[in-house]
């Protein structure tokens, strides 16, 4: 299982945040998990089932940079979320401090 964990590793080391690296490892090591006890079944032996699981993935470079983008993509999501409601946040403020003024 250790090669496994490591490929999980690999792929998520792209991830800049700590805490979405460890979800994202520990996703990608669960998937893995899955497929090797599938393959596994099937009366594969215990090194071939996880050489099977691992190219069923895909390369790590790959998966690596899909993962960034992805990750990338979600980040400037956020980013617009919060640049949005900061700037509602300031309008409703300015209304409030307008009505307060010419009153």
């Amino acid at each position: 299982m250790r090669a496994l964990k490591q490929y999980a590793k690999h792929v998520a080391r792209s991830i800049t945040d700590p805490i979405e690296r460890k979800e994202a490892r520990n996703e990608i090591y669960s998937h893995l998990l899955e497929s090797y006890e599938e393959i596994r079944k099937t009366s594969s032996s215990d090194e071939e089932a996880i050489e099977l699981a691992i190219e069923y993935f895909g390369n790590t470079h790959e998966m690596a940079s899909d993962l960034k983008k992805a990750h990338i993509k979600k980040l400037s999501n956020s980013s617009f979320v919060v640049i949005l409601s900061s700037t509602l946040f300031l309008l409703i403020l300015l209304y409030v401090l307008l009505l307060m003024v010419f009153n």
